[in-house]
Order: structure tokens, then C-alpha cells, then sequence
């Protein structure tokens, strides 16, 4: 007879692909215990293998917790060769369990999805520091060109800006302002916006004034759709 031990192991298995393992681990163990001359030995094996066929017939192939772990294990790898040698390792058992085959894909994906997020962020991290790059460049050459021509107001640097078609050479620091006031809204052409517009008074020593309209929103010229002919 099995031990109550040996028992009560094959009884907690909750897959089959567990139950698998833990009946070959008692199997090799009746091998090396009982020659093969042993009357107990075969009895044994027979008595495992009846077991292990009952007991199996009420499990999945693969626990729940098991399929996470390897969908879990899959998705965690840093680079396209780990996430490979990852697929790779679990490709046999793959083979056994269709379950098992889908947890390594639903792993795969959430690698991919994660790898495109990251360099998603990476590429707007770049492009915003190039972006601010080339608004610093602007706001100098603007304050340059500007600064010699008495503007007392911020409205005149817009009005310039427009009138002398520069929404292209300023494109980034200068664009279209939604505005609004109690019930009305509107739109503003070579407006600034806030952090840009507080600069520019400062470095201009413009007069700012409180009209009691609110900055609802700003597009740069170089982001409007279809683009902006000043």
C-alpha cells in the first residue's frame, strides 16, 4: 500500500501537470526501494497508477495559479531575446497543455504591450525636450527682433507676429488662444501661452492687463491641423 503520506501528496494536486510530477517522484522512489524481484513493487506501481487516473479525472491539466505564474514569468522579461529564451522554456510543456500554450501568449502580449508603452514614453520624453529645445531657440529670436521696436503691450508682438506672416518662424511659442469670459468664448491668433507669455513680458518689460479673460486652452501654429497661413 501507498504511505498516508504519499497519499495525501497525490491528493492535493491541483493539476494534472502537478499530479504528473509528484506521481513520477513517488514512482522513482518505489523503484529504488523494492528490486525488481519484490512482490510489494509491482503491487505498488499499481496501486499508484489507479490512484493517480482517479484523482486526475477531477483536475484541469493546469492550475489557475500556475497559468498566472507562467503568463506572469513571461511578461516580466526586459528585452525581445529574455522574452524568447522565456517562450522557449515553456514551449514542451506548451506542447501538452493548450492552457499553458495561451497563458505564454496572454504573457507575450502583456510583454509587448509593456514594451510599446515604454517606448511610446521614451519617444514623447525626446520629442518634448527637443520641443522645449526649440521653443527656447524661438523665444530668443523673438525677444531679439522685437525688443528694439518700443511695443508697450503683448498684444503688439501678436498683432507683429500676425501681420508680418511669422506664425512659421515662431511656430512653436506662438499660436491660436481659446479664451473666455463669463459666458463668451473666442478664439486669439499669435497669442502665448501662460508660461511663455509671463517670459515675454518680463524680458520685454510689456504692461500686462487683467481684461478678466481666462486662457482655456492653446495651440501652438506648428500643432494646428492643416496649419495656419498668417
Amino acid at each position: 500500500m501507498l504511505t498516508d503520506q504519499e497519499i495525501r501528496q497525490l491528493m492535493g494536486s491541483t493539476s494534472k501537470l502537478e499530479l504528473k510530477d509528484k506521481v513520477d517522484a513517488i514512482r522513482a522512489s518505489i523503484m529504488r526501494t523494492f528490486s525488481e524481484k519484490s512482490p510489494a513493487r509491482p503491487n505498488l506501481l499499481k496501486a499508484l497508477e489507479e490512484l493517480a487516473i482517479q484523482i486526475s479525472s477531477r483536475l484541469p491539466d493546469v492550475s489557475p495559479r500556475t497559468l498566472m505564474e507562467i503568463e506572469d514569468d513571461v511578461a516580466s522579461w526586459s528585452s525581445h531575446v529574455a522574452l524568447q529564451d522565456k517562450i522557449d522554456k515553456y514551449s514542451r510543456q506548451a506542447l501538452i497543455s493548450s492552457d499553458i500554450a495561451q497563458a505564454v501568449q496572454r504573457g507575450a502580449g502583456r510583454w509587448r504591450e509593456k514594451d510599446s508603452f515604454i517606448k511610446t514614453q521614451e519617444l514623447m520624453r525626446v520629442e518634448a525636450i527637443k520641443r522645449h529645445e526649440l521653443e527656447e531657440i524661438e523665444f530668443a529670436q523673438l525677444v531679439d527682433e522685437v525688443k528694439a521696436l518700443g511695443f508697450t503691450e503683448s498684444r503688439q508682438v501678436s498683432s507683429y507676429i500676425i501681420a508680418n506672416k511669422l506664425s512659421a518662424k515662431y511656430k512653436y511659442i506662438s499660436g491660436i488662444l481659446e479664451m473666455e469670459r463669463d459666458q463668451d468664448a473666442w478664439q486669439y491668433r499669435g497669442g502665448f501661452p501662460p508660461r511663455i507669455y509671463a517670459r515675454l513680458c518680463d524680458a520685454l518689460g510689456l504692461g500686462r492687463k487683467d481684461s478678466g479673460a481666462r486662457v482655456k486652452s492653446f495651440r501652438a501654429f506648428s500643432d494646428v491641423q492643416n496649419g495656419f497661413k498668417s
